[in-house]
């Protein structure tokens, strides 16, 4: 029987990388390493790396699956820390665990251009202030002034939507978030001050006369959309896998936020 491929991705520090060489060394003989498209991706480092993983492999997230070894500032996917690598090793070796599966965020310009949001997906302009038309399943909602406006998921309400004064929800609600970046309220404009939850069925659509200036944000990837006029973000069909062998409860990952 062939060995189950896997590869190493991990945080660009001194720490992060000899863990990765000890993991390899030990992995030998019973893992097959493959950086192409693997079976399996051990995220060394914070939750940033898993999210760079995630990314890397987002041609092949049907075929991988993700595990996270915490050696960053923040790690609320990951299930190991520093202390435990032998722990994951063993786990690794001798266990089979469990799948937990996790939508992504789908942004679509009416240009077809087509980007993936792990934790939320975000149309910015840090430089000046930008109106924006937002349509709900196609029924206008607002017209919003200010930098810009964000949608996450459940998974992705505790990443910077959470520094937005966002919603922090549970793992038990299936919704999509709607959260102001710097919204202007004056004699003009108003917002509704406060993000809003949607059903996660929900489609948002933005629309500019021009988004010269503004980019699209996916997690930590940044595109430009000076030549869009609207854009679609909504949940994905597409989703990754996380690779758990230990049952964390919501709470016990919120406290590690504090």
């Amino acid at each position: 029987m062939s060995m189950k491929t896997y590869c190493v991705i991990h945080r660009l520090d001194e720490t992060s990388a000899k863990i990765k060489e000890y993991v390899c060394k030990e992995l030998e003989g019973h893992f097959k390493y493959d950086e192409k498209c693997p079976k399996l991706c051990i995220a060394i480092g914070g939750d940033g790396t898993l999210l760079y993983a995630i990314h890397r492999f987002i041609h092949c997230l049907d075929h991988v699956e993700f595990i996270g070894l915490h050696s960053g500032t923040l790690g609320f996917f990951s299930d190991y820390c520093l202390d435990e690598v032998d722990d994951l090793l063993t786990d690794l070796k001798t266990k089979d665990g469990f799948v937990s599966k996790h939508p992504l965020i789908e942004a679509i310009t009416d240009t077809n251009k087509t980007y993936y949001g792990v934790n939320e997906v975000r149309l910015e302009d840090v430089v000046r202030a930008q109106t924006l038309d937002v349509y709900i399943n196609g029924e206008y909602l607002e017209s919003f002034r200010g930098n810009g406006m964000l949608v996450c998921g459940q998974l992705g309400s505790t990443a910077y939507n959470r520094t937005l004064n966002g919603s922090i929800v549970s793992n038990e609600v299936e919704a999509l978030q709607l959260t102001e970046i710097a919204g202007l309220n004056h004699g003009r404009f108003r917002s509704y001050r406060s993000s809003i939850l949607f059903k996660d069925t929900t489609e948002f659509r933005f629309e500019n006369r021009h988004f010269k200036g503004v980019s699209l944000l996916a997690d930590q990837y940044e595109y430009k959309l000076d030549q869009e006029k609207s854009v679609i973000i909504k949940k994905s069909n597409l989703s990754f896998k996380m690779l758990r062998f230990k049952q964390i409860s919501y709470i016990q990952r919120l406290k590690t936020l504090l």
